[in-house]
């Protein structure tokens, strides 16, 4: 559990799962990926189930960044 600020605890988020290659071979397109949102959340839970990943945001330099930190994280480049 961790503690917030305002002194309540709450349990920490569960494990992500490992991926099954439910998007094996297919091609996935996710718009507003640069952020910490839906979109980034789902770009990078395609890469890791195998999806071929094309990523946008209408931020160019954190749209880089959220390439790089995927690409890092899941061995796999949008």
């Amino acid at each position: 559990m961790s503690p917030r600020p305002d002194g309540v605890t709450r349990p920490s988020a569960p494990p992500e799962p490992p991926g099954r290659g439910l998007l094996d071979g297919l091609g996935v397109v996710v718009t507003a990926a640069a952020g910490t949102g839906i979109g980034g959340a789902l770009a990078r839970r395609c890469l890791i189930e195998g999806a071929r990943l094309i990523i946008s945001d209408s931020h160019e330099r954190r749209l880089g960044e959220t390439a790089d930190a995927l690409s890092d994280e899941t061995g796999h480049r949008p």
